[in-house]
């Protein structure tokens, strides 16, 4: 199979019968070879599916020329891998399909052992910047004398690991459900090449140069969705004032909140992230996640709308109807406090079955979820298939 070329603003990319295996960074003609460009699938916790151990693809091309590899898997299982290339980023999507049976894809490496040669040379270093957070890995840069080499992905939970003379693995733990009529896409990973400055960021950031600092923006700008803003968005976060303490069925909680909106009126601010008590509706004593927040989700409506007792578009407590209006009055928009993590509706379909959506794993070792409804460690995917 022939190889193929793409030129982006920055850097060209070229592709061989099995993915992407170089780049060219175009303001010094440097060329980064990508020796053996693999994946790997991990389903059910048990089986791996090794890309560089299948039969070759079959590949095609879109109208622009960014290729597509098609991969027969053992069983039913195919796989696309689809490139891209920017102006200074290749990026590479996998689609993983089923024919007749549902899997759990427990592990997605999306560069599996990947060798990085710039010019011939092993990078002198590879460094990886980690959450401190409590999230996991965001990046991997390898480094040479003056160019460095941006490794990502679309995701915050990443294991990235350099390996000796080059090698590099990618992966993470997606925990999401493929089936017939409902393929899987992993999160897009990125890799690029920057000149180094040979300065670095000063604490407390990590001591990355600035070119890899500016690379991951760069990365991260042009994953963006939305159209950005040519002004800034104002928005108070209400729990900064502790308003999860603040309970509106009260006259003097709702008092309380009141004052909070009428600040942020004579601020300037355009937006609240409303969320407090609500004991007219809701309970911590009810919650269903780890932390104890569920109480406050749907602007307090977040326990009733999981019990089947309230959907959008249904009436609202008198004590939420009046601070509603309230922040109409003052020109001030409330935000409602939402998370799709919650295991709510496992075991609760016929026969105690669960929605394709909730899968193996858990937000927090002590998922109040998983400890009550005895279904071992679940939560819920972000995104239903």
């Amino acid at each position: 199979m022939a190889s193929s070329a793409i030129a982006g603003a920055l850097l060209n990319a070229t592709f061989d019968e099995r993915g992407l295996a170089s780049l060219v960074l175009l303001a010094t003609a440097s060329v980064l070879n990508v020796e053996g460009d693999a994946f790997a699938l991990s389903l059910n916790g048990t089986s791996t599916i090794l890309s560089s151990s299948l039969p070759v693809p079959t590949r095609t091309f879109d109208a622009h020329g960014q290729p597509t590899y098609r991969y027969s898997a053992a069983g039913d299982l195919t796989v696309h891998v689809a490139y891209s290339v920017t102006d200074a980023f290749v990026s590479k999507q996998l689609t993983v399909s089923s024919a007749r049976h549902a899997h759990n894809v427990t592990n997605v490496t999306l560069f599996a052992g990947a060798r990085l040669l710039l010019d011939g040379a092993a990078p002198a270093e590879s460094v990886v910047a980690r959450s401190p957070a409590g999230l996991k890995d965001f990046a991997l840069f390898a480094r040479w004398s003056t160019t460095g080499a941006l490794i990502t992905a679309r995701n915050p939970f990443l294991t990235a690991t350099p390996h000796g003379g080059g090698g590099v693995t990618l992966s993470y733990e997606p925990m999401m459900p493929v089936a017939p009529a409902a393929p899987f896409s992993a999160d897009r990973a990125h890799i690029g090449l920057h000149l180094l400055t040979q300065r670095k960021m000063a604490p407390p950031a990590q001591p990355l140069d600035e070119a890899e600092h500016a690379a991951m923006q760069r990365c991260v700008r042009a994953a963006i969705a939305a159209p950005q803003r040519a002004s800034s968005v104002k928005i108070n976060v209400g729990w900064c004032e502790n308003d999860f303490q603040i309970d509106i069925s009260t006259a003097a909680g709702r008092a309380e909140y009141k004052r909070i909106i009428d600040r942020a009126a004579s601020l300037g601010i355009e937006s609240i992230l409303f969320a407090p008590r609500n004991s007219d509706v809701s309970s911590i004593g009810n919650g269903t996640d780890a932390w104890g927040w569920e109480q406050v989700l749907w602007f307090g409506m977040g326990e009733r709308l999981r019990m089947g007792l309230w959907a959008p578009g249904d009436p609202l407590p008198a004590s939420l109807t009046e601070m509603l209006d309230y922040f109409r009055l003052r020109g001030v928009r409330p935000v409602a406090y939402v998370y799709p993590i919650l295991a709510f509706l496992a075991g609760t379909l016929p026969g105690g079955a669960s929605p394709p959506w909730v899968v193996h794993g858990t937000y927090s070792s002590s998922d109040l979820a998983t400890k009550r409804l005895r279904l071992g460690a679940v939560r819920a995917g972000l995104a239903s298939p």
